[in-house]
């Protein structure tokens, strides 16, 4: 992009719903917790997040991991340079990981988000 005189300024990506209905997004599907909230111990001790349960978390932690997923159909997902839609990215889940700091202020907070992608399209 460089080389074409873009800088990363000029360069969005955009995710979100493809219609106003937002339940249809990344979202946490049956909302199930994997941990006990009280004592932090596995409910199933071979639970798998995203397969199990969506999320992790409990009570003595300020450390919570999210699994988010979604229809394809119903998601879009774009990298656009000054406001052209330039490259379509294909579906992932979206893994989070958020880390709620010492303070209820939010200002220490760390949100981490990973996924893989699965295929683009220019």
């Amino acid at each position: 992009m460089g080389t074409q005189g873009f800088s990363l300024a000029d360069m969005t990506l955009h995710f979100g719903p493809s219609s106003s209905i937002y339940e249809n997004s990344w979202n946490l599907g049956q909302d199930r917790n994997g941990l006990n909230s009280s004592t932090g111990a596995a409910l199933n001790a071979g639970g798998v997040l995203g397969v199990d349960h969506e999320w992790e978390g409990w009570s003595g932690s300020t450390v919570e991991d999210r699994f988010y997923a979604a229809d394809d159909a119903q998601v879009f997902y774009y990298l656009s340079v000054n406001g052209i839609r330039i490259v379509d990215i294909g579906y992932a889940d979206l893994f989070m990981h958020i880390d709620y700091g010492a303070t209820s202020s939010g200002g220490d907070d760390i949100i981490q988000a990973y996924h893989t992608v699965s295929g683009v399209a220019i």
